[in-house]
């Protein structure tokens, strides 16, 4: 997305982005005082600097599992923003990305340690903590003093990857995997319709097989 596209946009309340953004620009959403909550896409990797800077009334961010890098003073005075959740593809957190975001209490990293840029999260609520995965690499020579950290049971699962593809007679069958422990999740992947029928919205049914865990898309044929 352009730079500066939304600049500005002070009654702007509501706002979709589609699964083919890759970036959003630098100060893109800056000042959007009305913007209450926003998913971002997996597909999204790059968020530019002061790219949601000043968005008072930001309360909830979901960020994309693709997401690699946020850049500096990203999030700045986002006043209203609680809590923040990173996946396994992360890389980099600019400096001062969630500078002065008074209200924001939580961070959790679904990930190996990213690089953070100083003073990332200077400024937010002063029982502000960081919780990271256990099987997550780098936290232990991270330099982060100032800040309390909790490790918590949790794992660092990379993408989704296609096993066996699904035909109109069989589910199909993917896969991800812990890159801290090796844990391995599968789930399958609906039939394709045949011609002249559809497909209900799956129903995903949790199972375990020899401890590794497999999560189920019922599909039923109507």
């Amino acid at each position: 997305m352009d730079t500066t596209i939304f600049w500005h946009c002070e009654t702007l309340e509501d706002v979709t982005i589609g699964n083919s953004v890759e970036s959003i620009g630098d100060y893109c959403f800056e000042a959007c005082y009305m913007l209450s909550d926003i998913a971002l896409p997996d597909s999204l990797k790059t968020l530019g600097n002061y790219a949601f800077l000043a968005c008072d009334g930001l309360k909830t961010i979901t960020f994309g599992t693709g997401l690699q890098t946020i850049g500096n003073n990203c999030f700045e005075a986002c006043a209203s923003l609680e809590e923040v959740m990173f996946y396994p593809n992360l890389k980099s957190i600019g400096s001062e990305a969630f500078k002065s975001c008074e209200n924001l209490y939580k961070a959790t990293f679904d990930c190996n340690a990213p690089q953070i840029g100083e003073n990332a999260f200077d400024g937010v609520n002063e029982i502000f903590k960081i919780y990271y995965a256990d099987c997550a690499s780098g936290w232990d020579s991270k330099d982060l003093s100032g800040y309390s950290l909790e490790e918590v049971q949790m794992h660092v699962f990379g993408d989704w990857q296609v096993q066996t593809a699904p035909t109109t007679d069989t589910l199909g069958i993917e896969a991800r995997t812990c890159s801290g422990c090796g844990e391995v999740e599968q789930r399958t992947i609906d039939m394709l319709p045949s011609d002249g029928e559809t497909q209900n919205p799956s129903a995903w049914v949790p199972y375990v097989v020899a401890g590794t865990i497999i999560v189920v898309i019922a599909a039923f044929i109507v």
